[in-house]
């Protein structure tokens, strides 16, 4: 497209062209194992772009997770994600449960969820073979054209190619030995294949990792120089998965491949089925499901060979005799393998080509039993929305998004693990500041699960004997509860060593010392890994991400060349707290010069090290915390592919091209940036609020104190120079920047933004709606991924003045007035508030995109300085606010009969205020006050209010707030028949339920057993069963009929099946959106169905579990729900008044919930 001069290609570029608005037509990036690499421009939002990635990479990154990276910039991703988007999912019957959850987003994206969509494109589409079943025929590409589309040679080529595949006996565990029987045999036969002659590459295809690696260890010792093993698991790191395949690439493509010196083995897992394109000349497969085999066997002949491809499929005994059930596969093994064997030939084979195999399954209706079991995702409910999009800081208790990636009892959490030989166990106390020194590049990061990391990290070890695909199923194993230490690592300010297996989250980045080993966790490539047992990739997975080159001079990194005298004496020299420059060159000088040619002659640095040597000896050097220094090359511009240091998006103090920029150039910068960005991705309205917000983002780095950080202390600098937006230069180390702080009296946790958003409320010309300038002062505060919905904690009992001038604008605020601000951090500062309203004015996706062009505008400002101010805003607001003024407050309503020093007080005073904001008090605000306990206290309630309203007809205040409150909590009447109805319904249930229990019991006393017992309940218990579903789904609509409320239809008890709460949730769905949602809210508090009962019994018949607040499960008669609707009945305004007014009374001894 870049290059096309003609024709449909340059027509197609140049309408690329104009969407983008760049100078690419196509950006094309990779996201894959949490590193974005790009030529740049894939970060515009306005530029076209090809992404690849994985169900886990986009799927945590649309839920506002992202796996290795950190939280705050989570909605940057969910946002660019979610809009102007087509998402294609590739093999999609292996994703069933991302595409129920994208499906989901699809409808939450939608006008019923936000009063003012952002209105952008958004679908996904399904590439498979074996598209999932619930799909309508006529949606399936190419519907009739089928046929005629794939009438093409060179697809009836690979149509028709042969894969007679041979079905080995079943294979018998030796009593005697140690050697797995299959590993035996799938050795046996790939040295066959290699001896043939003509097979060059060989696959071998098993179902677990440790079989893989016993299968590769084997084979390079018999095969030895004949051939080579080739090991590929999911279980790599990045970078070495990376280089393995680019390796091994050029021989094993299925387009032309090279051809191989000699014979190439690859053994793989899973990991290979999806999105390898190889092609090999035999395959040794395991048995698996039959639409896992049909994927391994679409890596042989696949070009489509006119010779057959043989291939071999191996089965331990065990795993396929009856009753016998795989923790992927389930029991479809079992199936497939009667099935292989049924439709074999007398010699046990089976073609596997593709015709010749839809030959033999055109014959069979139903081809459930034979493929992997497809769990279901949970329902994506507005409230888990409402959870996952607070980023700043993260909601405790989330919902786990495993769950809605890879369904239910398949999503076992992840974490990622990175070694460092320069951590030394007995030295801890100097991790983080040296991991802050050198973060971690998510190329040296290997993900896995987190019960395994718990385990090997409490020297529980582990056999290292699970599958390779995402969402593996959870094992739910105990940890012990002391681990070895582990780094926890969320950037300078926010990284914890932990020592208890609980301090260790679902997708945490944890570094560890490399002295701990790698076995039995995952794979590694040790070519250019460092430090004694090879597993440091920090300097190569560094430059892999495209950064600048650094080396550590580390003795326990360059531990394996320690013999050789001069890098021994480079490393003495490192270690000299006193060595100087000249010093260092002529040590680094003596490595480069080395050559080591003799035998006897101890092996210098391998060439690839030296030539990092050489490319860093000149540049920027820091202390190593645990002695020895850290190179850096000098800073050049960044490269088009460079992978960003996410987690220092909070830090923003550094100029990305090395030099000071001054806040009037930055903030012009970032304004242009964000107006080009914006001008082609949103409507025009959104334009002042957005570019405002841009020029206004960092005047809170006017603060004296931030610019003597920024100068280094330099006070002579803060005074003679203008105000900065970014240092030349802000030390590395956290220890050294902390002492700067210290040294400015800037507070800890100061967030520069804040103060940003403090000047704009006050300074900034906002708009007159009030919904933009909500998003304006949203945007300032949240540019750096914080105010969802809570600012950090930082305490500032002494601020200095404000006196500057920003755009053209005077800007002055005494110490005095800043004290008498609002914290930013205080529920009263309105910073919450403003972002729940954007959450449903915008929607939880919608907002996340609105954040990410400032973010992005930001980014890209600050890579791109512009000269002067050009157009940018000049003029700031014609109305000040004085500092410390607010609206007056309504008079205060002291809900006097409230014990908030109770934890059910407590919580009946927040439900006071959920009630009157339902009700329509949107201003209603509470606090606390101490009188003889601690009463809650409500405000904000205006003139015309509901309470104000029906204040006009009562007495006082407090009557209309028990009037309001009481209408609310009494719901709709109910009328007597339906009442009536309901009854008669429930006896109707109760009798066919006593039916059913009678029989069982008549069967047992006719002492009925075997055959007999299955016959006579197939013809007396069945129809009685089916009697009781009747009489169910009866009671369930009279239900709905008679309760004061749409969620007590779920029944008199919470825990439903997942079929019925699934009815529920479709049924409340319709209608719903941002103003009627409660039902769905409450629904989301009784119960998931992606939680099943804690008893054995009920998870086997599919009976979810209830809420912890459920006391009430049924002994008395009792029951949750049902108390519920009797109390509600019961519900009046004198009761109401007397509870929040008056001194409380134990009067009601019958109906209770049980929480006291």
């Amino acid at each position: 497209l870049q290059e096309a001069t003609g024709g449909p290609l340059e027509a197609v570029a140049g309408r690329l062209l104009a969407v983008g608005g760049t100078l690419r037509p196509l950006a094309v990036a990779r996201l894959r194992g949490g590193i974005l690499r790009d030529d740049g421009w894939a970060r515009l939002p306005s530029q076209p772009a090809v992404i690849t990635s994985t169900v886990d990479q986009l799927g945590s990154r649309l839920l506002f997770r992202g796996y290795g990276r950190s939280h705050l910039t989570a909605p940057i991703f969910a946002g660019l994600a979610a809009h102007d988007s087509l998402i294609l999912l590739d093999e999609a019957h292996c994703s069933v449960p991302f595409l129920q959850t994208l499906r989901c987003v699809e409808r939450y994206r939608g006008r019923d969820w936000a009063e003012e969509p952002i209105e952008t494109p958004f679908a996904f589409s399904i590439l498979s073979a074996t598209p999932p079943s619930d799909l309508r025929p006529e949606s399936v590409f190419p519907g009739a054209e089928r046929e005629r589309a794939l009438d093409h040679p060179v697809l009836d080529a690979r149509m028709r190619a042969s894969k007679p595949a041979k079905l080995v006996p079943p294979l018998k565990a030796k009593n005697s030995s140690t050697v797995d029987a299959l590993v035996e045999a799938a050795v046996n036969r790939a040295c066959e294949y290699v001896n043939d002659g003509n097979k060059k590459r060989v696959a071998v295809i098993v179902n677990r990792v440790r079989t893989a690696i016993g299968i590769a260890t084997a084979l390079k010792d018999r095969l030895k120089e004949s051939a080579d093993t080739v090991l590929l698991t999911g279980r790599l790191r990045p970078y070495e998965r990376d280089r393995l395949v680019e390796r091994w690439k050029p021989f094993l493509r299925a387009d032309e491949p090279d051809d191989p010196d000699r014979p190439i083995v690859l053994v793989a897992t899973q990991a290979i089925e999806v999105g390898a394109d190889f092609s090999f000349d035999a395959l040794v497969s395991e048995i698996a499901s039959l639409d896992a085999l049909r994927q391994r066997f679409g890596r042989l002949s696949r070009m489509g060979s006119a010779n057959p491809a043989p291939a071999a499929i191996l089965a331990r005994e065990e795993d396929v005799k009856d009753g016998a059930s795989d923790p992927i596969y389930g029991t479809s093994i079992v199936a497939t393998w009667r099935l292989l064997q049924e439709r074999a030939t007398a010699e046990r084979t089976l073609d596997f080509g593709i015709k010749a195999l839809d030959a033999v399954l055109s014959e069979i209706d139903d081809l459930s039993p034979y493929l992997a079991p497809t769990p279901r995702a949970p329902t994506l409910l507005p409230a888990h929305l409402d959870v996952l999009c607070q980023t700043g800081p993260i909601a405790r208790p989330e919902p786990e998004i495993q769950l809605f990636l890879h369904g239910v009892d398949r999503g076992a959490p992840e974490a990622r693990v990175v070694w460092r030989a320069d951590l030394t166990p007995e030295n801890s106390g100097a991790w983080k500041e040296s991991v802050a020194l050198c973060p971690p590049s998510t190329g040296e990061a290997l993900a896995v699960p987190l019960y395994r990391l718990r385990q090997w990290l409490a020297n529980a070890g582990g056999d290292g004997d699970v599958g390779d695909v995402e969402g593996v199923p959870e094992r739910r194993d105990q940890a012990e509860e002391k681990i070895r230490p582990a780094l926890v690592w969320a950037g300078r300010d926010r990284s914890r060593l932990v020592q208890k297996a609980a301090g260790l989250r679902p997708n945490d980045l944890i570094v560890v010392p490399a002295d701990y080993g790698m076995i039995p966790m995952g794979q590694t490539e040790p070519e250019r890994a460092l430090g004694r047992r090879r597993l440091d990739l920090w300097e190569v997975a560094r430059q892999a991400s495209g950064r600048a080159p650094a080396m550590r001079l580390h003795r326990a990194v360059l531990e394996p060349w320690v013999g050789c005298p001069v890098v021994r004496d480079l490393l003495d020299v490192a270690a000299d707290p006193a060595c100087d420059r000249d010093e260092l060159r002529d040590a680094v000088d003596a490595v480069l010069a080395y050559e080591g040619e003799g035998d006897e002659e101890p092996a210098g640095l391998p060439e690839w090290l030296k030539e990092l040597l050489g490319e860093v000896q000149s540049g920027l050097v820091e202390q190593h915390p645990d002695g020895g220094l850290i190179l850096f090359q000098r800073h050049s511009p960044a490269k088009p592919d460079e992978e960003p240091d996410l987690f220092a998006d909070d830090d923003d103090l550094l100029s990305a091209s090395g030099k000071e920029v001054s806040l009037a150039v930055h903030s012009a910068s970032v304004w242009r940036a964000t107006r080009k960005i914006a001008e082609r991705c949103l409507a025009h309205d959104l334009m002042e609020a957005l570019s405002t917000a841009a020029y206004w983002h960092d005047a809170g780095k006017l603060d004296e104190r931030f610019q003597l950080v920024l100068r280094q202390g330099d006070e002579l600098a803060v005074i003679a120079g203008e105000p900065l937006a970014k240092s030349a230069g802000i030390p590395a180390s956290p220890a050294r920047r902390r002492a700067i702080r210290e040294a400015s009296r800037l507070p800890e946790d100061f967030r520069h933004e804040m103060l940003s958003l403090q000047l704009a409320e006050r300074y900034a010309r906002l708009p007159e709606e009030r919904e933009r300038a909500d998003l304006l002062l949203h945007l300032v505060a949240s540019h750096h991924g914080h105010a969802r919905p809570f600012a950090p904690i930082s305490i500032d009992p002494d601020p200095p003045e404000i006196r500057g001038c920003h755009g053209g604008q005077a800007v002055e605020l005494s110490a005095d007035d800043r004290r008498r601000l609002r914290p930013a951090h205080g529920i009263s500062s309105g910073i919450a508030d403003r972002f729940w309203r954007l959450n449903r004015r915008y929607g939880w996706w919608g907002l996340a995109y609105l954040e990410a062009i400032l973010r992005l505008g930001d980014w890209y400002g600050s890579h791109h300085v512009v000269d002067d101010a050009g157009d940018a805003p000049v003029e700031g607001s014609s109305k000040r606010r004085a500092a410390g003024q607010e609206d007056r407050p309504a008079a205060p309503v002291v809900l006097s009969g409230i014990d908030g020093a109770n934890p059910l007080g407590f919580l009946s005073g927040l439900g006071v205020l959920c009630v009157l904001r339902a009700a329509g008090e949107s201003e209603a605000r509470l606090h606390w006050q101490r009188s003889a306990t601690w009463q809650p206290v409500l405000t904000g309630i205006a003139p015309g209010s509901p309470v104000r309203s029906t204040r006009e007809r009562r007495q006082s205040l407090e009557d209309a707030v028990a009037s309001v409150v009481a209408e609310a909590l009494r719901g709709d009447d109910v009328p007597p028949e339906a009442e009536q109805q309901r009854r008669e319904a429930q006896k109707r249930y109760d009798a066919a339920k006593k039916a059913i229990k009678d029989k069982l019991q008549e069967l047992k006393k006719r002492g009925l057993k075997g055959k007999e017992r299955r016959t006579a309940i197939d013809a007396e218990v069945t129809p009685l069963q089916l009697e009781e579903e009747q009489r169910r789904v009866e009671r369930q609509a009279a239900l709905r009929q008679a309760v004061p409320r749409p969620e007590l239809a779920v029944g008199k008890h919470i825990d439903c099946s997942i079929e019925e709460f699934r009815e529920h949730v479709e049924a409340f769905l319709n209608g719903a959106g941002t103003a009627q949602r409660e039902a769905l809210d409450f629904l989301a508090a009784f119960a998931s169905d992606g939680n099943l009962h804690e008893s054995d019994t009920k998870r086997v018949t599919g009976i979810l579990a209830s809420t912890p607040f459920c006391f009430i499960s049924g002994s008395g008669h009792q029951y949750f729900l049902d108390t519920v609707r009797q109390l509600m009945a019961e519900v009046n305004e004198e009761r109401v008044r007397s509870v929040l007014f008056e001194p409380w009374q134990y009067r009601d001894e019958k109906l209770s919930m049980r929480w006291d």
